[in-house]
Order: C-alpha cells, then sequence, then structure tokens
C-alpha cells in the first residue's frame, strides 16, 4: 500500500492520496514485526549452534556477552551457557536479558546515598570457543542480531537506496538483521571455509539435537549472496530468516576488537541517520514513508499517523 502510494506521488506529485488503515491491520503488522524479529533470534541461535558443533568437531564452549548502560555507564558482562539451554530454546536475546534483569546499577560516589539506576541493554551475542586444533581452523563463532528497532530503517533505506560506506577495511556491516562471524586462524582457512559454505549439510541426528526442524531446507544453506570481496561475507536463507555468515581471520577480528566495533557500528548508524535526516529535507516523500514505517513498527507508539503534503494517513478503530 504504502509502495503504491509512493509510486503515485512520484508519477502525480499534485495529487493528495489518502491511506486508511484499520487498528487491528496496525496491530497484526506490529505483531507479525515482533513474531518475526523472536524467530530470527531463534534461527540465528540454532544455525550458530550448528556451525560450532560442526566446525570444531563438538569440542565448544559457548557464553552469553551482553554491553548495558546504567546512568551513563557502559560496561560488559558474560556468562557461560550449557548447551541443553540452547537446546531447549533459549536464544541469545533471552540470555543476555536474563543477566541483566536483576541488575542494578550504582553510580554515586562513596560519600552519596546509593541510587540505584536500572540497565538498559545496548548489544548483545552469542560466542562459541573451539577448545581445540580443529581442521577448518576455526578459534570462535559470534552470532549477533541487530535491534529489533532497525527493521523499519533497513526497509525505508532499502527501498530508497541508503547506504554507508564501511570506513574500516577490516569492518563490515552485513545488510541483514542477523549475523554469525567465523574466525579462523589465517586467510587460507578463511578462503577454503568461504567456499565452502554453500556446501555444508547436517544430517537429521544434528538437527535434532540442535532442537532444529528436520527438513529438506534445514539440512542445507539457501545461498542468496555471496561476497569475493575482503570481507568474506556470504548471505543464506534459513528457515525464512536471512542471516549473514562473515569469515574472519584472526588478525582481522583483533584488528575490531569488540567495544572498538561497537563504536564503529554506533559511528556508521550515526552517519546513515545524518544521511537520511538530509535525504529526508529534500524529499518529503522519503521523511513521510520513514516516519510512517517507524510509527507502524513501534508497538507502543500511541501517537497519530504521520502525514505529508501529498498523502493522508486515517486510522480508524475496530
Amino acid at each position: 500500500m504504502l509502495h503504491a502510494a509512493a509510486l503515485s506521488v512520484i508519477m502525480e506529485p499534485e495529487a493528495r492520496r489518502e491511506l486508511e488503515f484499520s487498528s487491528s491491520q496496525i496491530e497484526k503488522v506490529r505483531q507479525e514485526v515482533s513474531t518475526t524479529y523472536e524467530s530470527g533470534e531463534k534461527h540465528l541461535t540454532v544455525l550458530s549452534h550448528l556451525f560450532a558443533n560442526h566446525l570444531t568437531g563438538g569440542d565448544y564452549s559457548c557464553k552469553s556477552v551482553v554491553t548495558a548502560d546504567a546512568a551513563g555507564n557502559r560496561f560488559t558482562l558474560s556468562q557461560s551457557i550449557p548447551a541443553d539451554s540452547l537446546r531447549s530454546g533459549a536464544d541469545s536475546f533471552s540470555l543476555a536479558d536474563q543477566q541483566l534483569r536483576e541488575l542494578r546499577f550504582d553510580a554515586t560516589s562513596d560519600n552519596e546515598d546509593a541510587t540505584w539506576s536500572a540497565t538498559k541493554m545496548v548489544d548483545h551475542s552469542l560466542e562459541f570457543e573451539a577448545h581445540k586444533h580443529n581442521q577448518f581452523g576455526v578459534h570462535r563463532i559470534i552470532a549477533h542480531a541487530r535491534s529489533s528497532n532497525d527493521y523499519w530503517r533497513l526497509i525505508s533505506d532499502s527501498l530508497f537506496g541508503i547506504d554507508v560506506p564501511d570506513q574500516s577495511a577490516a569492518s563490515h556491516e552485513p545488510s541483514t538483521m542477523y549475523t554469525i562471524k567465523i574466525v579462523v586462524e589465517d586467510a587460507d582457512h578463511a578462503a577454503v571455509l568461504q567456499r565452502n559454505l554453500r556446501n555444508f549439510y547436517w544430517n537429521d541426528k544434528e538437527l535434532r539435537e540442535h532442537g532444529a526442524p528436520v527438513d529438506f531446507a534445514t539440512r542445507r544453506l539457501d545461498l542468496l549472496e555471496q561476497s569475493e570481496s575482503t570481507h568474506r561475507c556470504s548471505t543464506f536463507n534459513w528457515l525464512d530468516t536471512l542471516i549473514s555468515v562473515q569469515v574472519q581471520t584472526l588478525d582481522e577480528h583483533y584488528e575490531e576488537s569488540e567495544m572498538a566495533h561497537l563504536k564503529q557500528r554506533e559511528d556508521r548508524a550515526h552517519r546513515r541517520e545524518l544521511l537520511a535526516e538530509q535525504f529526508a529535507a529534500e524529499s518529503q516523500l522519503f521523511r513521510f514513508s520513514r516516519e510512517l514505517l517507524q510509527w507502524i513498527g513501534n508497538v507502543s507508539s500511541e501517537s497519530p499517523p504521520p502525514s505529508c503534503a501529498s498523502i493522508g494517513v486515517t486510522v480508524r478503530n475496530n
């Protein structure tokens, strides 16, 4: 509906259009977005667990890593996760949320009364670490999901071709919501693993043991795109979830340390936002589309829908 209205504005910029939604339609879309994100988190966790088991010969450990903020103080926590927790359906977000749920932070000095602040999640990931050398040269596998708030940004920015190039040769932000990073010994191991990703196969026993549905579609990865650049990034469709898999060498990984990479992602998001704001100042259609997608995707939003000179929005109660 939005896409059709945008095209009609381009064709007839002087005409006025009205978009009408029902409150039940908005609620349904918001629920679908929430469900899709939660399913994607679970699929990311299961697939990264399958990779860890396959690439390390089953000899690995897992930990949940969460970066949080409390009263302007940023810190990182990690917690060992037993494999049974992953097999029972736990995902990266729920494990990170569990670490922070009862945590409170005191930012006062020693001579002041304590003021306890709740913590806010900034970022989270799952990390699988190999215990010994393996044939693939794999040291670590990291599963990372972007914030659910990024959905509407990805959609609107892709519609209008908004992109910000990576400024670091070692850093790369995939265009999907979910990413698995595989860290290997050297460039030779990375090249071999990158070539063989499309040929990976999991048998029914492996799938059942890791809580994955046993189906033709889950036994293999459906390759959609593979970069031949130094970033070695591939995009796969697995269980209807788009997941990027990036292969890095140890040197590349250490160059892109955890906090530095988080800062790079935040800087890139800021540059993307500045570019989008510049585009929005020049195009009312882009500004309206972005604001409408953000409004629809905001589960807690009770504000009226946005509008622009060419398009009005009405929401009827039902």
